[in-house]
């Protein structure tokens, strides 16, 4: 929290009032991301066919991932590591441009 504190110029006691833990400081950060992935498992899991929904939640995700700066912040998550695997199948299908995001 302390380096937090710093990045924000904050105090570290103006930090902890406003979130009293590391994880309630991500839960603020990231609520609008969080509701977005929340609505787009919903919508694929009220898809007719399993399949279609999963398409859909993943096609939905990683365009999400593509767009916000938060997602692309974070190289080490799950979205990260399907796109890297689906790469690296030779008889995958190009990637859209949307999820054709550089990894640095």
């Amino acid at each position: 929290m302390r380096e937090i504190a710093r990045q924000a110029e904050a105090s570290v006691a103006t930090v902890y009032r406003r979130s009293p833990t590391k994880d309630a400081l991500i839960t603020k950060a990231f609520a609008e991301e969080l509701a977005l992935c929340s609505s787009i498992v919903e919508e694929g899991m009220a898809a007719v066919a399993p399949w279609q929904g999963f398409v859909l939640v993943l096609e939905k995700l990683t365009a999400a991932h593509a767009r916000e700066q938060g997602f692309r912040a974070d190289r080490s998550g799950a979205s990260a590591l399907l796109i890297q695997s689906f790469r690296a199948r030779p008889d995958a299908e190009p990637l859209p441009p949307a999820v054709r995001v550089p990894f640095s």
